[in-house]
């Protein structure tokens, strides 16, 4: 199987509220707007953007580069991008990450695309585990990696933004797939 053919032929792919799509110098204000929030970015320990121009760089330099496995999330009511979803392969697992507009918590859309690509990589990419991480504060990623049917498997120390950080660590096997899906239809919030 050609992974990175089966990418380019699914960069935009469609969930009940949200359309998974790729990035574009377009895109740059709806991004700066989620990039800059103080919420956001002590969940992700990202740097905020200093202008509309930074955020364009990054989008030249890091997500049109990186197409294959960064999508942005479009809310289907403002057609504005909310977030991002990340998949970075190696083998026959991959890593997902995820970033989302502060005023779009609590909503259920971040697990409604993470499960939508966790049932994408392993159907069509033939992927055999998933793993995310997240700062051990960052309760609401954590809930999203339940919700997914990840399970905690520990901790780790990572370095972001120069800090070392403990994240928890989750993973997904594809036979554990089929059981969570079972469980696990309906990924709005109660």
């Amino acid at each position: 199987m050609d992974i990175n053919l089966e990418l380019a032929k699914n960069e935009r792919m469609e969930t009940p509220r949200l359309i998974l799509r790729k990035i574009e110098l377009s895109d740059a204000k709806d991004l700066f707007e989620y990039m800059n929030d103080e919420k956001v970015a002590a969940m992700s320990g990202m740097k905020s953007k200093e202008n509309i121009l930074s955020v364009e760089k990054s989008i030249a330099h890091w997500f049109i580069p990186e197409r294959l496995i960064i999508w942005g999330l479009e809310d289907k009511k403002s057609h504005r991008i909310i977030g991002q979803i990340e998949l970075h392969i190696d083998g026959g697992q991959a890593e997902l990450g995820w970033m989302l507009n502060a005023s779009f918590w609590g909503l259920g859309l971040m697990p409604e695309a993470c499960q939508h690509l966790i049932r994408f990589a392993f159907k069509n990419l033939k992927l055999q585990v998933l793993t995310a991480k997240c700062n051990f504060e960052n309760h609401n990623s954590i809930r999203v990696m339940e919700k997914c049917g990840m399970k905690k498997y520990g901790q780790v120390f990572d370095t972001i933004s120069g800090e070392l950080v403990l994240s928890e660590y989750y993973a997904l096997k594809q036979d554990e797939m089929k059981i969570s899906q079972n469980k696990r239809e309906d990924f709005s919030e109660q």
